[in-house]
């Protein structure tokens, strides 16, 4: 075997290694081949492995027996049973190992581990395209472009334009965008690909026929992106379209349990829910959208109605509690994100 790794001294049991990767070699030389072969199945002596490996050559052992297979039953000292015991061996033993291909290929050993715990067939798929990566956290479009052109994947393969558009498309949601103009899209996707803009028009182009990017009034969106804004916008035309269950009422009345005296605004925002089932509360610090809050729930506790709150972060819902008097959560256990509860 062949270990990568770390190197370190243990108090008690001397030099160890951390192994990061560990991977099966194969035998170098005539000897060491001999010695394989004569190990791997029973009955299959020296004498013999040593005839195995003059007949196929030393340098492509297994490959050569792998494919003429033919040719190993006439070997001197093999036969047919001894043929079949031996190429069930090295068929099994021949397989591709993923972590060792994936690295070799051009992940780094924690990239490589990350393909692993996403997908059972990586090399398969990494075969059929190599661009799949960027689908798997922190994989980058200039590794994935490392790994194509190791695999032989050429630069105006069409494969390589489309992926340099979802990605770009995509990484921008980083800094809070969910769209970009073409020409910018145009622009960044270029630059990427080392290429001139006429190539990233091109890139544009096949990535719109094939579905992958959606253009809007002249604005480039991820398919994965516009999805998620669509369906938001769907979600909230029904939420607008339902009745309303808050009162003006029950609104004023809220504050006056509070022993507050609501500025324009703050009444607004309350009463905003008794025309319909959605609002949106903006404004700056000092504003009072945390009494808005507190007297959304007064009010919904009088009219008996259940009220869920949440934040993006455990501290902001803890801080929102703390403002609003009732309980809050984060986003992700008020919608069981991760859970294995229905």
């Amino acid at each position: 075997v062949e270990i990568v790794g770390e190197s370190s001294i243990h108090p008690k049991y001397g030099e160890q290694i951390a192994a990061d990767v560990i991977h099966r070699v194969k035998p170098r030389g005539h000897s060491e081949m001999v010695t394989y072969l004569a190990h791997i199945v029973p009955g299959v002596g020296g004498i013999t492995a040593a005839a195995i490996v003059d007949h196929f050559g030393v340098d492509r052992t297994v490959e050569a027996i792998l494919e003429k297979p033919h040719e190993l039953a006439d070997v001197s000292g093999v036969g047919k049973v001894r043929a079949k015991a031996i190429l069930e061996k090295l068929s099994a033993g021949n397989s591709k190992d993923p972590l060792r291909w994936l690295i070799e290929a051009g992940l780094t050993p924690a990239q490589a581990g990350s393909v692993l715990g996403e997908w059972d067939d990586p090399i398969e798929r990494v075969e059929e395209n190599p661009y799949v990566l960027i689908q798997i956290p922190r994989i980058t479009f200039p590794v994935a472009d490392h790994v194509a052109a190791h695999l032989g994947i050429a630069a105006d393969d069409s494969r390589r334009l489309v992926a340099c558009a979802e990605y770009v498309t995509e990484a921008d949601a980083g800094y809070g965008n969910t769209w970009m103009p073409r020409l910018e899209a145009v622009r960044k996707i270029s630059n990427l690909l080392g290429a001139d803009e006429d190539v990233g028009q091109e890139a544009v182009d096949t990535a719109l026929e094939e579905k992958v990017v959606v253009m809007w009034s002249g604005r480039l969106h991820s398919r994965l992106l516009w999805r998620y804004e669509t369906t938001i916008a769907d979600c909230v035309k029904q939420l607008v379209g339902r009745p309303a269950k808050m009162t003006i009422e029950a609104a004023d009345e809220a504050y006056f349990q509070l022993g507050l005296t609501p500025s324009g605004g703050q009444l607004a925002g309350v009463r905003a829910l008794s025309n319909g089932s959605f609002a949106v509360v903006t404004g700056l610090p000092g504003t009072g959208k945390p009494t808005i809050v507190q007297a959304i729930v007064r009010a919904a506790g009088a009219l008996d109605l259940r009220v869920k709150l949440c934040a993006p972060t455990g501290k902001a819902a803890k801080r929102l509690s703390e403002l609003s008097g009732a309980h809050a959560e984060t986003v992700h256990k008020m919608l069981r994100v991760g859970s294995m509860d229905p």
